[in-house]
């Protein structure tokens, strides 16, 4: 059990679970400021949980880490997280991405009464896996960079709060999604759920593409932003951070 810690500046992940069998549990933690590893300057994310790993976070804070500040990935890994803040993500040494949590590949996110801020290209980005977000607050996802390995275009000016992608299930319950440059919500090729949720001040309330989308409750919040939605059309697509 991590207790009460600052772990600060620290190289390459500033804590890392890694393999089916490993727990971390931590409550009342810090992680701030991950720096990339010195041979090639790739990754500076404040929690890794791969190859099955699980990881229990609450009334914690992990800021100002690069690339994700959260970085979950593979089948069986698992991340909950209760009343953490996840703010001011950075770019990586290419300065792309600034993810707050990044799900990916099979994993597992629930996410509960936490505040995502700050970050760029994406609050919360899951991508063929799974997420839950309840009752919390995304705000503030301003212009982000990412280059697509697929066309191997940079596109810039993308900002979006929760992202759902390629056979992603994400359910999003009594949140609030607010200020993100591109898209409070954006589904593509995704389903789940989204109820009791706000989305505000963003460019997009609510962004649909591709053939799956998710089931929209009667009690969501579309206003004020520069289009409501749910809009469909296609926009471009980041990869993993």
């Amino acid at each position: 059990m991590l207790t009460s810690n600052a772990i600060v500046r620290n190289h390459f992940l500033g804590v890392f679970a890694y393999e089916s069998g490993t727990v971390v549990e931590g409550d009342g933690n810090l992680i701030e400021a991950t720096l990339p590893q010195e041979s090639d300057q790739l990754f500076g994310m404040g929690l890794g949980v791969d190859a099955g790993a699980r990881a229990t976070l609450s009334n914690s804070a992990i800021v100002g880490n690069r690339a994700a500040g959260v970085l979950v990935l593979d089948a069986d890994s698992q991340v909950s997280a209760t009343s953490v803040l996840i703010e001011g993500t950075v770019a990586d040494a290419a300065g792309e991405y600034g993810v707050g949590v990044a799900c990916l590949a099979g994993a597992t996110l629930t996410l509960t009464s936490s505040v995502v801020a700050d970050n760029h290209v994406a609050a919360v980005m899951v991508t063929g896996a799974e997420a839950l977000v309840s009752g919390s607050w995304i705000f503030g996802v301003p212009d982000g960079r990412f280059a697509s390995t697929e066309t191997s275009q940079t596109f810039e000016g993308v900002g979006d709060g929760v992202l759902a992608l390629h056979g992603a299930t994400v359910t999003v319950a009594d949140s609030r999604i607010q200020g993100c440059l591109r898209a409070g919500l954006l589904f593509h090729d995704s389903g789940g759920s989204v109820s009791g949720t706000t989305s505000t001040e963003n460019g997009y309330g609510l962004f649909l593409s591709g053939s799956a989308a998710p089931t929209l409750a009667d009690d969501n919040v579309l206003v004020s932003n520069g289009e409501d939605g749910p809009v469909t059309g296609e926009l471009p697509i980041p990869d993993a951070p």
